[in-house]
């Protein structure tokens, strides 16, 4: 149960980066189609929801795919295997997408019921343009996955580290430090407690840094 919510809480914090990217590409988008010939504000609105709308939604999957998904650093055939075959289907889901909403749009518009499949080189070109778009979800994803992963392992080492001091012979001498600071200095002695205490807090609670009490 807890690792479910904590995998929905990391993809939560995708969501806001990730519309945030294609709102972008869809701004870049229309701009670029804005520069064609007898091109309006209407058109390039509608051209990218057509286009960019599609490519979005898909990529919601492809998104929550990339974070359950093993690292390449695990197994490298599988991962190969497993997204090759990922950015063929995102790249085939888009252009039916695309062309569904465009007969779509001819049918509302012009009340014409047409089938037409785009040229063949659209078609290629939207092959290779969704499986470029799979894999740059892919990639950012599996980067901060592993960046991730890197940090988690170096706070593990510091906390092994930190548990290995915290033998008997250490505890002995900190306690009995402590114990004649108490009959000298009392102030003294109730700062290497506190000290103490969040060394021994911090040594038991992997999530939690260590920060020292302030007097």
């Amino acid at each position: 149960m807890a690792d479910t919510l904590r995998t929905r809480k990391t993809e939560t914090n995708y969501l806001i980066p990730y519309f945030a990217f294609w709102l972008a590409i869809g701004m870049t988008f229309e701009g670029v189609y804005l520069l064609t010939p007898d091109a309006d504000v209407l058109n390039a609105i509608k051209m990218g929801i057509q286009v960019i709308g599609p490519a979005t939604l898909l990529g919601l999957v492809v998104l929550k795919f990339s974070l359950r998904s093993p690292l390449p650093q695990e197994n490298i055939g599988l991962f190969l295997g497993i997204h090759g075959i990922g950015a063929l289907i995102y790249s085939v889901l888009w252009i039916v997408c695309v062309v569904s909403l465009n007969w779509i749009g001819i049918s509302l518009t012009d009340g014409i019921v047409s089938f037409d499949l785009p040229p063949t080189f659209v078609l290629r070109w939207h092959m290779l343009a969704g499986s470029i778009m799979y894999l740059t979800i892919l990639s950012t994803v599996i980067a901060v996955r592993s960046i991730e992963k890197t940090q988690n392992r170096l706070r593990n080492a510091e906390l092994q580290v930190m548990r290995a001091r915290l033998n008997p012979h250490f505890l002995f001498n900190a306690l009995h430090t402590i114990m004649i600071l108490f009959r000298r200095d009392a102030n003294k002695a109730e700062q290497a407690m506190g000290q103490f205490s969040d060394l021994i807090r911090y040594s038991f609670h992997s999530d939690n840094k260590y920060q020292p009490q302030s007097t």
